[in-house]
């Protein structure tokens, strides 16, 4: 009976050990969820420098596109965002930004049909970015397409100012 005792005791003391350690477990991982979403948002690093920027020619010609500068507004709350749910409000916002740019009536000078499949590449990756913060994956490679696109589309709007540029100049 007394060995009975004993071990009815040391078996209650280690059950009740192993399920404290069980319990402490769960908020640990839980904290690393949280590490792992900002350490995702700061291994994409998005940095306003990261961006290309419109040089004073194009500003000029884009400063009165009321959608084109919502947009750029609305990309600047995206470099801001300081955790995954303020990036995945960032996104979506965009998104918004990015229809309404694409039905809005573009300046002469870039209503071709190449800053406009640019533009839809851009919404693209806009999309997958969205995806990912929803499907808590990775965002290093969605992320990158996206700001690769939007600087592809940047200069190819500055290289179409410039032409303009060059083209006045001759008519002159």
């Amino acid at each position: 009976m007394r060995n009975f005792l004993i071990f009815s005791t040391a078996f209650l003391v280690l059950g009740c050990t192993a399920k404290n350690n069980s319990t402490e477990a769960k908020p640990e991982g839980a904290g690393q969820e949280v590490k792992a979403t900002e350490n995702q948002l700061a291994t994409w690093g998005l940095d306003r420098n990261d961006l290309s920027l419109l040089d004073e020619q194009t500003f000029s010609l884009v400063e009165n596109w009321g959608a084109f500068m919502k947009f750029q507004l609305g990309l600047e709350n995206l470099v801001r965002a300081t955790n995954e749910s303020e990036m995945l409000l960032a996104v979506e916002d965009l998104i918004v930004q990015e229809t309404e740019l694409a039905n809005s009536a573009y300046p002469e000078v870039f209503n071709h049909q190449m800053i406009k499949s640019r533009q839809k590449l851009l919404r693209t990756f806009l999309l997958q970015l969205k995806a990912d913060l929803l499907d808590k994956t990775p965002i290093n490679t969605s992320g990158a397409n996206f700001l690769n696109s939007y600087n592809q589309w940047i200069e190819f709007m500055n290289a179409l100012s410039t032409q303009l540029k060059y083209q006045l100049k001759d008519e002159n």
